[in-house]
């Protein structure tokens, strides 16, 4: 029932930002959505980098999924098995994962323990540090 309601409370989430980010009025076209929600910052390989090696990070021809996350936040901590089961699972048919480490309190900016929090959570996906 918590998992039915924390979906729903998602979803109802995501409509609001819809509505947000593309207004009340005329109904948008497909266009205009997909040139606003295309338009993700630039990741730098010049950026600091932990984790499994970047490579080229130009993933234009890819599905990159990246996500926000902060070591020290436990609903993180908890939400890495299944993005390990859905990289496991979709990487052969192209996706691509980016973690940015987004920390919210300042001793979770050292980099040190942020590395140890991934060997200690056998995180190996390229980490960019925010």
């Amino acid at each position: 029932m918590i998992l039915i309601l924390e979906y729903n409370a998602l979803l109802l989430l995501l409509l609001q930002i819809f509505v947000i980010h593309f207004g009340m009025g005329s109904k948008p076209s497909i266009d205009s959505m997909t040139e606003k929600l295309s338009k993700a910052p630039k990741i730098t390989k010049d950026g600091e980098w932990l984790g499994k090696e970047t490579g080229d990070i130009s993933y234009k021809e890819a599905l990159t999924f990246i996500y926000f996350w902060d070591y020290a936040s436990a609903n993180c901590i908890r939400e890495l098995p299944l993005l390990k089961k859905w990289y496991e699972r979709y990487s052969p048919y192209g996706l691509k994962l980016i973690m940015v480490h987004s920390p919210e309190f300042d001793f979770a900016k050292n980099k040190n323990r942020v590395q140890e929090a991934l060997s200690r959570l056998e995180v190996d996906f390229p980490i960019y540090l925010d």
